[in-house]
């Protein structure tokens, strides 16, 4: 037996009051919507240490893994025995950013010195898109 699905079987929940940074945002875009994603930093799965500061940054292995070979590989392997963060001390977190932009919604800076060092990140993961702008 098939259940169809329309509006009249479907149940609608509407959480009051939920937190801004839970707060879900419509987006007209693929790429707008998982950098909104990002931005909520919701069920996030992956935190990198980053530059000196030990800067704390969240993500989702499942976008990582997309856009990147070298991500993919490593979160394949071993990764239920993985613990803590992955620790990137010689990234700085603006760059780590700025990267991590690229890789949810190709976004790209404008910015030279920045430019550099996000393709720098792009050519270590293997992140090809980024590498061929």
């Amino acid at each position: 037996m098939t259940t169809e699905i329309s509006s009249d079987n479907l149940k609608i929940v509407k959480i009051s009051n939920p937190s801004s940074h839970e707060e879900f945002i419509h987006c007209d875009t693929a790429s707008a919507a998982n950098l909104a994603f990002l931005k909520r930093q919701k069920n996030c799965d992956v935190t990198f240490e980053v530059g000196q500061e030990k800067k704390k940054i969240q993500c989702h292995r499942s976008f990582l893994m997309s856009r990147s070979p070298v991500f993919e590989t490593m979160f394949s392997e071993n990764w239920d025995t993985w613990e803590g963060p992955i620790i990137l001390p010689d990234v700085e977190p603006e760059t780590f950013d700025f990267f991590l932009q690229f890789v949810y919604g190709d976004e790209f800076t404008a910015n030279i010195p920045m430019a550099i060092k996000v393709l720098q990140l792009g050519v270590k993961y293997d992140v090809r898109p980024l590498v061929q702008k």
